[in-house]
């Protein structure tokens, strides 16, 4: 399983293990990504406390799959421009609904 970064062009490793819980190698800057968990894609991001918040990485609105921006720590839609939280809560619409949570 990989963890996609902001660079296309650049992975690292990201390994689960017992309790869910989701290790990311790669230091400080590979703290979020898309990654495959069972087949699905998450969204995970771990925030300054190391706890990883994870959630699907499919819009509400019209179903593209985010991206997230570092600036802003989001999850931002590039179709319409929707945002959503870290936690998944909707930022700015048009999306209403929030992205789904998703266990690791």
């Amino acid at each position: 399983m990989f963890l996609s970064t902001e660079s296309p062009s650049h992975s690292v490793r990201a390994t689960p293990f017992k309790g869910g819980e989701l290790v990311i190698v790669g230091g400080e800057s590979h703290k979020t990504g898309i990654v495959k968990v069972d087949g699905d894609r998450v969204a995970a991001f771990r925030d300054d406390d190391g706890v990883v918040h994870s959630v699907s990485p499919i819009c509400t609105h019209l179903y593209c799959q985010v991206g997230f921006n570092a600036a802003e720590r989001s999850w931002d839609c590039p179709c319409h421009g929707s945002s959503f939280a870290t936690d998944g809560a909707v930022i700015e619409g048009p999306a209403v609904n929030p992205l789904e949570r998703k266990e690791l």
